[in-house]
């Protein structure tokens, strides 16, 4: 097992410069290929901008973005959408671009910090999975098959432990939280 320590000091400096670090997930249909989007923030400054995949965004709470969705075929996403946080989803049904307006509110139940993480990047993901757990043993984290999302968690050290029902490691895929990247190998 890997040890994950979030130290006061990343808390400390995280929280007085952004209230989230908020999961961004663009895919989940066909012909990724011709999708791509980007994000600017209210006052028209580019803040991300991508294709099918994951990211992440430092995002406060209140914060008003514009996306902008790009099909370079022209028949809309064919059911890719762009995810942020829990509450966002958006999609371009039909067309080369579209624009889609709304602000970003943290979840109100985090009262320590919020870490988007994520995982994938590599071959049969459907063998894999993961917990994250406390130094309680408590889970904080659970995933199989990938994906991305976010945790509210405490200062404190964290146990990552992972599996792979094959048995023939990950496969190049990687949990990634908080600038770490895990991945388990054969």
């Amino acid at each position: 097992m890997k040890k994950l320590l979030l130290s006061l000091a990343t808390v400390l400096c995280c929280f007085a410069t952004i209230n989230a670090q908020v999961a961004i997930t663009v895919g989940g249909g066909s012909y990724c290929s011709e999708v791509s989007w980007s994000l600017t923030d209210a006052s028209g400054n580019e803040v991300a901008a991508g294709v099918c995949g994951e990211y992440s965004l430092d995002a406060a709470d209140g914060d008003c973005f514009t996306l902008t969705m790009n099909d370079s075929y022209g028949d809309g996403w064919n059911g890719n959408t762009f995810t942020m946080g829990d509450d966002i989803s958006a999609g371009l049904s039909s067309g080369f671009s579209g624009t889609s307006d709304f602000c970003y509110y943290a979840p109100a139940s985090c009262t320590d910090t919020e870490y988007a993480w994520s995982m994938g990047g590599g071959s049969y993901i459907g063998e894999t999975s993961f917990t994250v757990t406390d130094a309680d043993g408590n889970v904080v984290i659970e995933n199989a098959d990938g994906g991305s999302g976010t945790a509210c968690l405490a200062d404190g050290c964290y146990d990552v432990n992972m599996s792979d029902t094959w048995g023939d490691g990950w496969n190049g895929n990687i949990f990634s939280i908080n600038g770490e990247d895990f991945t388990l190998g054969a």
